[in-house]
């Protein structure tokens, strides 16, 4: 590198980092437009056109050319966001059905604490004095498919209460 640095080399790195803020600004709108477009979507996916074919009394439309068609069909989605996620566990758990929740234990340990990082959970709290954290987890995959499953079996599931 020179020691001195001419105006078109000054010139060069202006115009590249103008582009990069450009570039950046950019990708920020499009991100957001992307958002906007999957809203409108989803709200014609979910709403607009179900209500409409079903004021028709159609669950399927064929569309001309090579288009394709258009099923109307029960799907069912899982979200354990927030606090969904508790009340879900806890309904697992007083039905009987907590075989699909997993439990993830974490240690911290710092620099040159490897070897106690290998030592075994239970040993933690007695030997070493470490604060172990624990998260319930359950695979949200499962989750929907057990819902489904006991709804169509007849049992009540509070759907709204566990985020189905």
């Amino acid at each position: 590198m020179s020691e001195v640095i001419t105006n078109a080399e000054m010139a060069q790195v202006s115009t590249l980092a103008q582009k990069q803020l450009t570039l950046e600004r950019r990708i920020a709108e499009e991100e957001e437009l992307l958002k906007t477009l999957k809203k409108e979507l989803a709200k014609i996916n979910l709403d607009l056109l179900p209500s409409a074919m079903d004021e028709l009394g159609i669950s399927k439309i064929t569309l001309s050319g090579a288009i394709g068609s258009i099923e109307i069909r029960e799907e069912w989605h899982a979200s354990l966001a927030g606090e969904k996620k508790a009340v879900a566990i806890a309904w697992l758990r007083a039905t009987n059905n907590d075989d699909i929740i997993t439990e993830t234990v974490a240690v911290e340990f710092g620099k040159g604490e490897m070897e106690d990082a290998k030592t075994l959970l239970y040993l933690l709290e007695e030997k070493y004095g470490y604060a172990a954290t624990e998260t319930l987890n359950v695979n949200t995959s499962r989750f929907k498919a057990l819902c489904k499953e006991l709804l169509e079996a007849g049992h009540d599931v509070p759907l709204d209460d566990v985020g189905i």
